[in-house]
Formats: C-alpha cells, sequence, structure tokens
C-alpha cells in the first residue's frame, strides 16, 4: 500500500531499475503494485506505455484523490 508520495516511490524504484537493469514495464509494474487501489485502478485504464506516463498518471490521480478526500471532509 502506498506511504510515500509517488514521487518518492518512483524515484526509489527508477533508481533501483538502474543497479538492476528493469525493463520498463517492470517499472510500471512495481510502481501500480504499490498504489492505492483507487489510484492504481485509474492508472491502469489509460494504459500506460511508458514508465515516465506512469507516473504522470499516478502523479494526477493522487493530486484528484486528495482534493476529493479533503472535499468530502468540508
Amino acid at each position: 500500500m502506498q506511504t510515500e508520495t509517488v514521487d518518492e516511490y518512483a524515484n526509489r524504484i527508477k533508481n533501483l531499475g538502474k543497479h538492476i537493469e528493469f525493463t520498463d514495464s517492470t517499472l510500471i509494474f512495481a510502481l501500480l503494485n504499490c498504489l492505492k487501489p483507487a489510484i492504481k485502478g485509474q492508472v491502469l485504464a489509460k494504459n500506460p506505455q511508458s514508465f515516465a506516463k506512469a507516473v504522470d498518471g499516478a502523479r494526477l490521480r493522487n493530486y484528484q484523490y486528495s482534493l476529493a478526500r479533503r472535499q468530502q471532509r468540508n
């Protein structure tokens, strides 16, 4: 489950991927598996073809998710 920001996690797995030579699809898989379920489903629906696009999608969905949660509290 996601406990750090999308950017923190994306940077961590991207750096790890450099040492192990992960493919983009492996990095996407690792990113998706740690996202909140509500965010993961929306990112998957866009079928990102690169790690960068998956991260961008996750950032956008995370922002939208956070806004919706704040609005529900108010």
